[in-house]
Protein backbone atom coordinates (compact mmCIF):
# COMPACT_ATOMS: atom_id res chain seq x y z
CA UNK A 1 0.00 0.00 0.00
CA UNK A 2 1.40 3.35 -0.99
CA UNK A 3 1.37 6.02 1.69
CA UNK A 4 1.52 8.87 -0.81
CA UNK A 5 -2.06 8.48 -2.03
CA UNK A 6 -3.50 9.89 1.21
CA UNK A 7 -4.50 13.57 1.12
CA UNK A 8 -2.91 16.09 3.52
CA UNK A 9 -6.15 16.27 5.53
CA UNK A 10 -5.78 12.60 6.40
CA UNK A 11 -2.25 13.07 7.73
CA UNK A 12 -3.23 16.18 9.69
CA UNK A 13 -6.16 14.36 11.29
CA UNK A 14 -4.02 11.33 12.09
CA UNK A 15 -1.34 13.58 13.56
CA UNK A 16 -3.93 15.41 15.66
CA UNK A 17 -5.15 12.10 17.03
CA UNK A 18 -1.60 11.04 17.87
CA UNK A 19 -0.96 14.38 19.60
CA UNK A 20 -4.16 13.93 21.60
CA UNK A 21 -2.89 10.57 22.79
CA UNK A 22 0.57 11.92 23.60
CA UNK A 23 -0.84 14.75 25.71
CA UNK A 24 -3.16 12.52 27.74
CA UNK A 25 -2.04 10.89 30.97
CA UNK A 26 0.98 13.05 31.78
CA UNK A 27 1.71 10.77 34.73
CA UNK A 28 2.93 8.10 32.30
CA UNK A 29 6.43 8.30 30.95
CA UNK A 30 6.98 9.84 27.55
CA UNK A 31 8.12 6.46 26.23
CA UNK A 32 4.85 4.77 27.29
CA UNK A 33 2.75 7.60 25.86
CA UNK A 34 4.71 7.47 22.60
CA UNK A 35 4.22 3.71 22.34
CA UNK A 36 0.48 4.01 22.97
CA UNK A 37 0.30 6.90 20.48
CA UNK A 38 2.07 4.80 17.85
CA UNK A 39 -0.29 1.87 18.39
CA UNK A 40 -3.32 4.15 18.33
CA UNK A 41 -2.07 5.88 15.18
CA UNK A 42 -1.56 2.49 13.57
CA UNK A 43 -5.14 1.53 14.39
CA UNK A 44 -6.39 4.83 12.97
CA UNK A 45 -4.35 4.45 9.80
CA UNK A 46 -5.26 0.81 9.23
CA UNK A 47 -8.97 1.01 9.98
CA UNK A 48 -9.87 4.48 8.66
CA UNK A 49 -10.55 3.46 5.03
CA UNK A 50 -12.91 0.64 5.99
CA UNK A 51 -14.67 2.60 8.72
CA UNK A 52 -15.06 5.57 6.35
CA UNK A 53 -16.85 3.36 3.83
CA UNK A 54 -18.96 1.74 6.54
CA UNK A 55 -20.00 5.05 8.14
CA UNK A 56 -20.11 7.20 5.00
CA UNK A 57 -17.70 9.72 6.57
CA UNK A 58 -14.32 10.96 5.44
CA UNK A 59 -11.14 8.97 6.04
CA UNK A 60 -9.65 11.96 7.85
CA UNK A 61 -12.49 12.10 10.38
CA UNK A 62 -12.35 8.35 10.88
CA UNK A 63 -8.55 8.42 11.31
CA UNK A 64 -8.83 11.06 14.04
CA UNK A 65 -11.70 9.32 15.82
CA UNK A 66 -10.15 5.87 15.59
CA UNK A 67 -6.82 7.10 16.89
CA UNK A 68 -8.44 8.72 19.92
CA UNK A 69 -10.85 5.83 20.52
CA UNK A 70 -8.05 3.34 19.94
CA UNK A 71 -6.11 5.03 22.72
CA UNK A 72 -9.06 4.77 25.07
CA UNK A 73 -9.58 1.10 24.22
CA UNK A 74 -5.87 0.29 24.66
CA UNK A 75 -5.82 2.15 27.98
CA UNK A 76 -8.91 0.27 29.18
CA UNK A 77 -7.51 -3.12 28.21
CA UNK A 78 -4.17 -2.31 29.84
CA UNK A 79 -5.95 -1.26 33.04
CA UNK A 80 -8.01 -4.45 33.11
CA UNK A 81 -4.96 -6.63 32.53
CA UNK A 82 -3.05 -4.80 35.26
CA UNK A 83 -5.87 -5.39 37.77
CA UNK A 84 -4.82 -8.83 38.96
CA UNK A 85 -7.48 -8.95 41.66
CA UNK A 86 -10.22 -8.46 39.09
CA UNK A 87 -8.76 -11.16 36.86
CA UNK A 88 -8.55 -13.61 39.79
CA UNK A 89 -12.15 -12.84 40.79
CA UNK A 90 -13.40 -13.44 37.24
CA UNK A 91 -11.50 -16.73 37.02
CA UNK A 92 -12.87 -17.83 40.39
CA UNK A 93 -16.45 -17.01 39.37
CA UNK A 94 -16.07 -18.78 36.02
CA UNK A 95 -14.52 -21.86 37.57
CA UNK A 96 -17.15 -22.06 40.32
CA UNK A 97 -14.60 -21.64 43.11
CA UNK A 98 -15.84 -19.94 46.27
CA UNK A 99 -12.48 -18.26 46.82
CA UNK A 100 -12.22 -19.43 50.46
CA UNK A 101 -9.73 -22.18 49.74
CA UNK A 102 -6.02 -21.40 49.34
Amino acid sequence: MSLSHKPPEFWIALGAGVLFVLLNNPEKSLWKRAAIAAMSGGLGFALAPDVAVWTGRSEALCAMALTALGYMALDLVASLIADRTLIKDVIRRRSGSDGDKP
